[in-house]
């Protein structure tokens, strides 16, 4: 009975070392704060980590309704992740102008620190929007 005890806690260590960990986070805009500082330990049937990354308007207000990147990372099974994957794979375009949303699956400790956002982001800038309605406009009066 005495030596079993020092062999389950070696064991409960071997455990814990040989469980995996991912990043943990639900809905979180961007990948930031909670989505690269929470990790969470895998149980004995995950051996995959998820990142399902969303980009839409937000269910809040915000100015000219700009759709927004919303994140949720989680330890999961290689099949249901490489499921997830296919059933967001119709949607997955990465385009700035529509709704869409996408899965990354990885197997290894922590490898969910990144997500792949977009491939391109389109910025306007203000002053150049302004300068051409102006030279417009003073265009159709001459």
């Amino acid at each position: 009975m005495i030596t079993s005890v020092p062999l389950l806690f070696i064991f409960g260590i071997f455990k814990e070392l040989l469980s995996m960990e991912c990043y943990v986070c639900r809905n979180q805009e961007g990948n930031k704060d909670k989505c690269i500082k929470t990790t969470m330990q895998c149980l004995e049937d995950e051996h995959s980590c998820i990142t399902n990354i969303s980009y839409t308007i937000p269910p809040y207000w915000s100015p000219m309704g700009e759709r927004t990147h919303f994140l949720w990372k989680a330890c999961i099974s290689t099949e249901e992740c490489e499921r997830q994957k296919e059933i967001a794979g119709k949607t997955c375009q990465r385009e700035w102008y529509m709704d869409w949303r996408c899965v990354e699956c990885c197997q290894g400790e922590l490898c969910n620190y990144y997500a792949t956002l977009s491939g391109y982001r389109i910025y306007l800038d203000k002053n150049l929007i302004i300068s051409i309605m102006i030279l417009l406009i003073v265009y159709h009066l001459f």
